[in-house]
């Protein structure tokens, strides 16, 4: 099963890793390509974050402002329940716990 997936901000591009090092690809049709901001911000990171998990937003606005706020990718870690957000340099921004369903 998937125990990691890498969301990429510029693209859209999904990587879904696997315990035996197996990986698979998804990128999702209509998404325009976005410019990372060179400079990131946790405070940009953590109000869009709030603002989208409260509904305010939908997909594509948040990934406007996670790339506005230097957003590379986020990681999300099954085992772990994590979402791990990295800027350019692979620095952690913002790192969340999963709630259970």
């Amino acid at each position: 099963g998937v125990i990691r997936n890498d969301v990429y901000v510029s693209n859209g591009l999904s990587v879904y890793f696997g315990n035996d090092d197996h990986s698979e690809q998804a990128s999702p049709e209509e998404y325009p390509q976005l410019i990372i901001n060179d400079e990131s911000s946790v405070e940009k990171l953590e109000h869009a974050l709030k603002i989208h998990q409260q509904g305010e937003t939908d997909y594509f606005t948040f990934c406007k402002q996670a790339a506005d706020a230097g957003v590379e990718k986020w990681v999300i870690d099954i085992p772990k329940m994590t979402c791990t957000y990295l800027d350019t340099e692979q620095k952690e921004l913002v790192k969340e716990t999963i709630p259970n369903a």
